[in-house]
């Protein structure tokens, strides 16, 4: 593989996992302030669509997300691999070491984040 072809796709790829990264965690964001506050836009969600968010929505996130990230570290790895040029090799491992240090990230975000919610679903229901 060329080196320009090399750098071309680890650029790429950072733009699609960057991308990809601030989507998701705008998504997120707005999921989880629906799941607390109970209402969507201005109308109230019941209990039971705010726990459909919790588990349809909420664990969706962090692990397609995650997912996503670990297969740019793949390629990222792969064109390292492939190319022979120094610098395009360490850019690619770097893009690939930040993409799974990502993904590792937001597995452990998304699970403190799933324990928080549940916990204010659940005292919700209590009150």
């Amino acid at each position: 593989m060329s080196n320009t072809a090399a750098l071309a796709l680890v650029v790429a790829s950072l733009s699609a996992g960057f991308a990809g990264y601030i989507y998701a965690s705008k998504w997120a964001h707005e999921v989880a302030i629906q799941i607390v506050t109970g209402t969507a836009l201005t109308a109230p969600l019941p209990m039971s669509w705010r726990w459909r968010l919790l588990y349809g929505r909420w664990v969706y996130l962090p692990v397609s997300i995650s997912a996503f990230l670990a297969l740019i570290a793949g390629v990222n790895i792969r064109i390292a691999a492939l190319t022979n040029d120094q610098g395009t090799r360490l850019a690619a491992y770097f893009v690939a070491a930040a993409g799974a240090l990502i993904a590792v990230s937001w597995l452990a975000y998304g699970s403190i984040e799933f324990l928080h919610l549940r916990n204010v679903l659940r005292q919700a229901e209590a009150d």
